[in-house]
């Protein structure tokens, strides 16, 4: 589900072939009925961030990076919606300079 959106996404972009990325994500999940608060809350069950993070940059190969071992920097977080908000996922990717600076 995750490579198919992608490309309905990407269609129109090229590829990053190569050199390093830096990959942001917000894993925006449903909100349990009984959950109070105004905003988005941090979310500390599983599935676990970091196998989240895996599928996703796998899913990705080949629609948005040629490997997923580009991504030489990596932001995400996994948060509750706010009250009215649906699930989803935001992704941003962006080319890093070769040099750290």
């Amino acid at each position: 589900q995750v490579a198919l959106r992608a490309k309905e996404c990407c269609q129109q972009l090229p590829l990053f072939e190569r050199g390093p990325l830096r990959l942001t994500v917000i894993f925006v999940r449903k909100r349990p009925e009984r959950m109070r608060g105004a905003g988005r809350i941090y979310c500390s069950v599983k599935p676990d961030l970091d196998n989240l993070i895996k599928a996703l940059k796998d899913a990705l190969k080949y629609i948005v990076w040629h490997d997923d071992a580009q991504v030489a920097r990596c932001e995400d977080e996994k948060v509750y919606a706010a009250p009215g908000e649906k699930p989803h996922v935001v992704v941003t990717v962006s080319r890093l300079p070769v040099e750290v600076t």
